[in-house]
């Protein structure tokens, strides 16, 4: 048996609403400048687009697993048993409306995106693929999740969960 315990990092989507929906003002001067930083360096604000249809789906999903493979030692997207899995659950939530896969871009250029679980009022981050950073101060994977966030509290949810982890940008985006 083997046990482990985990903080989940979340934003409180009440939270980024009673700001006016300005989420980058609940988070720390640094985070707040880099997202910044990006978002003018990509030059526009970035569109969030979730796929409606199971082929745009597959078709992101392989998008998906392109922008993964070989990024990491262990990278589960380069194992088909995982390719496999994440596009039976990502099908099946797509009918139930219980999986979103969301792709976000700036003036045509995709960053990511995001395949997010979404069930009473959470939306569940799973799965991530970014771009590659332009530049040193591009940074194409907080971009995503600020326009993600900030989508999800103007949908009306009550949070957006980075799931369990202890990586920097869940701590870094959180509220």
């Amino acid at each position: 048996r083997i046990e482990d315990s985990a903080p989940a990092c979340h934003v409180d989507l009440a939270a980024v609403r009673g700001a006016g929906g300005d989420y980058l003002s609940l988070l720390s001067a640094n985070t707040r400048s880099q997202i910044r930083r990006s978002l003018k360096e990509a030059g526009v604000a970035p569109a969030v687009e979730a796929a409606r249809e199971e082929a745009v789906l597959l078709d992101w999903l392989a998008d998906m697993a392109q922008l993964n493979a070989g990024r990491h030692e262990d990278n589960a997207w380069d194992n088909d048993f995982f390719g496999d899995f994440v596009r039976r659950i990502a099908t099946t939530g797509l009918a139930e409306a219980s999986v979103e896969l969301v792709r976000i871009d700036a003036a045509g250029e995709v960053l990511g995106y995001l395949l997010n679980f979404r069930r009473g009022g959470r939306v569940m981050n799973y799965q991530s693929a970014f771009a590659p950073p332009r530049t040193a101060r591009s940074k194409p994977g907080l971009m995503c999740h600020a326009a993600a966030i900030e989508r999800a509290a103007a949908q009306g949810e009550m949070l957006y969960s980075f799931l369990a982890g202890t990586d920097r940008y869940k701590q870094s985006l959180s509220t």
